[in-house]
């Protein structure tokens, strides 16, 4: 059974990064293989990737697909809770998060600014 800490604030902009950065340095020193996850994440261009992921995957050298790394761009969200369907928002969050889940020993899950 794999484990996780969620990382969770209050409001925007409080830190949640960089908490997540030291907490992936910790974590890797006691564990093989730390997972990374956000539920929802900002918009992107195409072409490029969440700042956040990128530097998660790209500085701990992380075994994660980018795509893997996440549910939803917050777009995506909005367009769903406009058509009532937050049962689906929630189950393709959980379903994501389950697809990555046995890969790793730990996986930290950095929480979203998105609240609905």
């Amino acid at each position: 059974m794999s484990k996780a800490i969620y990382i969770a604030t209050t409001e925007p902009n409080s830190g949640k990064s960089i908490v997540s950065l030291g907490l992936m340095q910790l974590l890797l020193g006691k564990a093989a293989r730390v997972g990374y996850f956000r539920p929802i994440i900002d918009d992107f261009e195409k072409g490029t990737m969440d700042s956040h992921i990128h530097t998660i995957i790209t500085h701990f050298e992380l075994d994660l697909e980018f795509t893997d790394a996440y549910a939803y761009t917050r777009s995506e969200v909005v367009k769903q809770k406009n058509l009532d369907r937050d049962d689906e928002i929630l189950g393709h969050i959980i379903h994501k998060y389950k697809a990555i889940e046995d890969q790793f020993d730990f996986i930290l899950v950095e929480g979203t600014d998105f609240y609905w």
